[in-house]
C-alpha cells in the first residue's frame, strides 16, 4: 500500500511575484500582490546589490522561474549560473551552463553504466572516469533510454552553444547575453524534464493525485528512477503527513498498513479521498502509531530513517 513520494529539493518561483497586475483583479488581491512585490524587491536588492538594480530585476524576470528538481547535485551550480546572468556576467553564465550540461551527462553515465553491462556501449564506458565527447555521451544515454528524443535534442542544442562559446568565435562578444539566456532556458528544460516532476512527459508518475506526485509501482525498477529518484524519496502510505521543522522537512506516517497489494489507481483514489482524521498526526512528539519516515534536510539531501527525529 506504499509508494515513493517525489518532493522538490529545489525551485525558485519568485519571478512570478514580479508580474504586473492583471485586469479584473479585485482590490484585495491587488493590494496583497503589491505588498508581496515590495517585500520581494527589497529582498532581491539585498541579495544582488543596489548597483544597476533595475537592470538586474529586468534580467531576473527575463530568466523566469527555476524549475522544480528532485535531484540535488546540480542545483547549487545552476543557481550560481542564474545569479551570474542576473548581475550581467553573461559569459560566465553561458560557459557555466554548458559546463553543467557536460557534468550532468558525465554524472548519469557514471552512475548508470553498470545497469547496462549487456549493451554494446558498456565496453566504451566501463573504465573511464570522465567523458568529453558530447555526441557519444548523448547517444549512449539515448540508446539506454535515459534520454528521450526531446532531451537528446536539448543536450545537442546545448552542445552547439558550448562549441560556439568555448572555441573562439567573434560572434560571442555580441551574442553573449542572448546565448547565455538560451543556454539557461535549455538547461531549465532539461532539469524539468529529467529531474523534475508533475510534467505530462513524466510517464513514471501516478496520474490524478492531488497536490503530490508518486512513482508508479512498475517504475521502481527503472534504472534512472531507482538510482536518482528513489534514494531521495520517502516510501509512504496514502495517510502520510509532512512536518516542517528547523532541520528541514520531516515525513511521518502510520507505523503499519495492510499487507494487501493495491494498484496505482487504487492508491490514487485512497490518497485523494482521505479524510483529515485518517492522516497521520505530525505534531511533535509523535503520538503512538506514527513514526518518522525520512527528512529532507535544508542542504537538499535526504535522510531516510525510522529511528530518530533530528533536533
Amino acid at each position: 500500500m506504499k509508494r515513493y513520494l517525489v518532493f522538490p529539493v529545489d525551485f525558485d518561483t519568485r519571478a512570478y511575484a514580479l508580474q504586473e497586475e492583471q485586469e479584473g483583479w479585485e482590490e484585495l488581491p491587488k493590494q496583497l500582490h503589491r505588498e508581496n512585490k515590495a517585500k520581494l524587491l527589497k529582498a532581491l536588492e539585498k541579495e544582488f546589490g543596489s548597483y544597476e538594480f533595475d537592470a538586474k530585476i529586468a534580467r531576473f524576470k527575463e530568466i523566469g522561474a527555476s524549475p522544480f528538481s528532485i535531484v540535488s547535485f546540480h542545483n547549487r551550480f545552476f543557481a550560481e549560473i542564474r545569479q551570474a546572468f542576473i548581475v550581467g556576467s553573461y559569459y560566465p553564465a553561458l560557459t557555466g551552463a554548458c559546463a553543467l550540461g557536460e557534468r550532468m551527462l558525465n554524472h548519469m553515465l557514471l552512475v548508470l553504466r553498470d545497469e547496462f553491462k549487456h549493451t554494446p556501449e558498456y565496453k566504451r564506458v566501463h573504465r573511464k572516469e570522465s567523458f568529453d565527447d558530447w555526441r557519444f555521451a548523448i547517444n549512449t544515454l539515448n540508446n539506454w533510454g535515459i534520454l528521450d528524443s526531446t532531451l537528446k535534442t536539448k543536450f545537442n542544442e546545448l552542445k552547439e552553444l558550448r562549441n560556439k562559446s568555448i572555441h573562439f568565435n567573434h560572434e560571442t562578444y555580441s551574442r553573449a547575453k542572448s546565448d547565455s539566456l538560451e543556454a539557461i532556458d535549455i538547461l531549465s528544460e532539461i532539469i524539468a524534464l529529467r529531474f523534475g516532476f508533475f510534467r505530462k512527459e513524466h510517464t513514471w508518475g501516478i496520474t490524478g493525485t492531488k497536490g503530490a506526485q508518486f512513482i508508479k509501482k512498475e517504475f521502481e525498477s527503472d534504472p534512472f528512477i531507482r538510482n536518482f529518484y528513489i534514494p531521495r524519496c520517502p516510501l509512504v502510505g496514502p495517510y502520510y503527513a509532512v512536518k516542517f521543522i528547523e532541520a528541514g522537512t520531516l515525513f511521518v506516517d502510520k507505523e503499519s498498513y495492510s499487507d494487501m497489494d493495491i494498484s496505482d489507481k487504487e492508491f490514487s483514489n485512497i490518497f485523494n479521498n482521505r479524510e483529515v482524521g485518517q492522516v497521520a498526526q505530525s505534531d511533535l512528539p509523535l503520538v503512538e502509531g506514527v513514526c518518522p519516515v525520512g527528512i529532507l534536510l535544508r542542504d537538499g539531501s535526504y535522510r531516510l530513517t525510522k529511528k530518530v527525529i533530528p533536533e
